[in-house]
């Protein structure tokens, strides 16, 4: 197997990735499955050779099995860990049932010797010695009570640092390995088209290539970023959060304080915290509506946009307030919908009014779709059609129903007729 990935390096190195690619292959029929190493590394072959030969979906494919390989051998490790911090656990406290058992044996040896002593002089010194073992006996279960405990906080604590460590290693791979070779291939792509005389039959297939590499690699770096942001390590939580809520591009970030840095895994808890807050806080709106139905939730809020008073209005809220409103106005909101009605301030209100005069208006690309929906295309047929992915065509298939509020593809179709949109 050595051998094969020693030509399948140097075919790559030559330029012959298509060689490379077959060689790969070839190896992979008779590799042995049961060697992890051998596997990942000629899942790395195949991953780069797809690459260069520009195979996004073949690329993609191997990379996540030298990934899933690879995270699998991870938590093989971790549990190799916790077994041996188990075992440890479980010799201890063996040992300190033991130290008891040889307790309770002393005591009962104790307690008769005491009542020897008792018929001569006294049973003073036997209770003193009885009391004294029980007590040992006492703090004998505190301490077996005690490791339990501190084996349930090692295995949490190996089970977090592993996850931490995983995610920013696959955000490394990810960002500096899979980013960095898809940037070349745009590079070489865009080099080749400026340098050679192309059909323009094929200008617009060139040019889709080129919009698919650079959505991949934006979505390939978002992902990387929400992995493990590399400004939370390098910086700190402050820049991290800063970053984060700066490209959200909807959340106000003030930080109060020092700039001491706390500990690395007090900074990744608490991002992952904001984070998730931020992301799900309209969600969560429609959790707490199907949990408690007659519950009744206004949103108090600085977002004013369309979409964010959309979202959770249909999400269950009976109202939605701006924060600069007049303390009247909310507490009208209140009693609006404790009293089961709808409540809108005036703002939002002549908001909602105002995009509801506004015409639909469809980009080119979601007018192209809309057509080819309207014609009983399916994904993969337009995603054929478009040069560009099935899971790009689910997105804008989504996104159509969204903005013209359609809640299925029937539906979708007759607007678009009635409508004359297509």
């Amino acid at each position: 197997m050595e051998a094969y990935r020693q030509q399948g390096d140097y075919l790559i190195e030559s330029g012959r990735y298509a060689d490379a690619r077959k060689l790969g292959k070839e190896a992979l029929q008779v590799a042995d499955t049961t060697n992890r190493l051998d596997m990942r590394l000629l899942f790395d072959m195949l991953k780069r050779s797809a690459i260069w030969l520009n195979i996004p979906e073949e690329a993609l494919f191997y990379s996540q099995e030298q990934i899933r390989m690879k995270e699998s051998d991870l938590n093989q490790e971790w549990a190799d860990k916790i077994a041996e911090v188990d075992a440890k656990y479980n010799t201890e406290k063996k040992e300190l049932e033991i130290a008891a058992l040889k307790a309770d044996k002393k005591i009962k040896n104790l307690i008769l010797l005491s009542l020897l002593l008792l018929l001569t002089a006294g049973g003073g010194t036997g209770y003193f010695i009885y009391r004294n073992q029980k007590q040992r006996h006492l703090l004998a279960a505190q301490r077996i009570k005690e490791l339990e405990q501190e084996k349930q906080i090692t295995a949490t604590q190996s089970l977090l640092e592993g996850e931490t460590t995983e995610r920013a290693r696959i955000s490394r791979d990810l960002h500096d390995g899979l980013g960095g070779m898809l940037s070349v291939a745009k590079l070489k792509i865009a080099t080749m088209k400026g340098n050679l005389t192309i059909p323009e039959e094929n200008v617009a297939y060139l040019n889709s290539a080129i919009e698919m590499l650079d959505t991949s690699i934006k979505e390939l770096r978002r992902v990387a970023h929400n992995l493990m942001p590399e400004s939370l390590l390098k910086y700190g939580l402050n820049a991290a959060l800063a970053d984060f809520c700066r490209s959200t591009d909807k959340v106000t970030y003030h930080f109060f304080g020092n700039d001491r840095r706390p500990e690395e895994k007090t900074e990744v808890a608490a991002y992952r915290i904001v984070s998730e807050l931020v992301n799900n806080s309209i969600d969560i709106c429609e959790t707490i509506h199907k949990e408690y139905p007659a519950l009744k939730i206004l949103a108090l809020t600085s977002f004013s946009e369309f979409t964010c008073v959309n979202n959770m209005m249909k999400n269950g809220a009976s109202g939605y307030v701006l924060k600069n409103a007049m303390p009247e106005e909310i507490i009208k909101g209140i009693e609006t919908v404790m009293n089961g009605q709808i409540f809108l301030c005036h703002e939002v209100d002549m908001l909602m009014k105002k995009e509801a005069d506004k015409h639909v208006y469809l980009t080119r690309r979601e007018t192209d779709l809309l057509r080819l929906i309207t014609e009983g295309f399916t994904n993969d047929e337009i995603a054929e059609k478009l040069f560009l992915g099935s899971e790009t065509i689910k997105s804008y298939r989504k996104n159509l129903l969204f903005k013209l509020n359609a809640k299925n593809t029937a539906a979708l179709v007759k607007m678009a007729l009635e409508e004359k949109l297509v």
